[in-house]
């Protein structure tokens, strides 16, 4: 397959980048070049910024068999290359979110759940991520209609991951165990949790547009979702074996201060449970396989090991320092 890539230096970007050209497929990239570490090596390299409609010409003249879309991440992220892009690929593949949902999403939600309603394209992102993601969704479906591929992944997770999340608990956990010190985290008994391997994301992926699907599709997993404490154990004894964890009441957190989600990463408020507790049947139908928790993990540890990013939140030890204190 002829396949051009918007976006793609970091993370799932690379992923797909990796596995696209192990495949034999024929990948360019479009990127403004910013992000480190960039494009992976064997691809072809286009410098240029989506907006621009001068910098899409020469990739307009040319026959894709697919768009990969990593990073649209407004509806005028998408104005100008649908425009100038859409009658030059056989399909559309927008990476989005299962963030589009709306907070009253039912346990074992699926792709037929209500999405949020349409904001200000200008909105906060951060804010409303989600909103604005599932405008995205609809101009891609609205302009291309079978020729749109949606994707919708939860958390995702494994090497290079550039977020403050699953990365951190590896980074916290390895830590743990190099100072002897027990990990501790919330009773949070309650809470379901997926999860998803960035290259099990990118095999779907890839997998979907060779097998010419269209639609969307959330990509989450295991399912059944196990408990957020089951998560946490099961990690604790890849990275810190032989120390007993401590786990205390959610209120004891929450009485100290610590934040679910922004603070302590991966624990959730209640109302946000079904976002992790997703019917993930239809990928699954479709080829989703998922590797374990245990590779991720320690997979991801091995990069941190290697490239030793820094940190940029509180780590564990200070957040139960604070909960030694019990104070906010």
């Amino acid at each position: 397959m002829k396949v051009l890539m918007l976006g793609g230096g970091v993370f799932l970007g690379r992923a797909l980048a990796r596995q696209a050209l192990e495949r034999g497929w024929s990948l360019t990239c479009l990127t403004r070049g910013h992000q480190k570490p960039g494009p992976v090596d064997g691809l072809t390299w286009v410098r240029g910024d989506r907006r621009r409609a001068e910098d899409l010409k020469t990739l307009a003249a040319q026959d894709w068999d697919a768009i990969i879309d990593t990073c649209a991440y407004r509806p005028a992220d998408l104005e100008t290359p649908l425009e100038v892009l859409g009658d030059s690929c056989g399909c559309w593949l927008l990476i989005s979110t299962i963030s589009v949902y709306t907070e009253d999403l039912a346990p074992r939600g699926s792709e037929d759940a209500a999405l949020l309603p349409p904001v200000d394209p200008q909105a906060e992102l951060g804010e409303h991520y989600g909103a604005l993601k599932a405008m995205c969704e609809d101009m891609v479906q609205e302009e291309l209609e079978e020729r749109a591929l949606i994707v919708r992944p939860g958390l995702i997770v494994g090497p290079e991951d550039p977020s403050e999340r699953f990365a951190w608990w590896v980074r916290e956990l390895d830590a743990c165990s190099r100072e002897g010190r027990a990990p501790q985290w919330p009773a949070a008994v309650a809470q379901p949790f997926q999860w998803i391997d960035v290259r099990d994301v990118a095999a779907f992926c890839l997998h979907l547009l060779a097998e010419g699907a269209e639609g969307a599709v959330h990509v989450a997993g295991p399912d059944p979702a196990p408990r957020l404490t089951e998560v946490w154990e099961r990690m604790a004894a890849c990275l810190a074996p032989g120390l007993a964890p401590e786990v205390r009441p959610e209120e004891d957190w929450r009485a100290a201060g610590i934040r679910p989600w922004s603070e302590l990463p991966l624990w959730l408020p209640a109302h946000s449970h079904a976002a992790f507790d997703l019917d993930v049947g239809a990928a699954r139908g479709a080829g989703l396989q998922w590797r374990s928790l245990e590779e991720s993990t320690l997979d991801t540890l091995a990069w941190l090991r290697a490239h030793a990013p820094q940190g940029r939140a509180a780590g564990l030890a200070a957040l139960t320092a604070r909960l030694a204190g019990g104070r906010g």
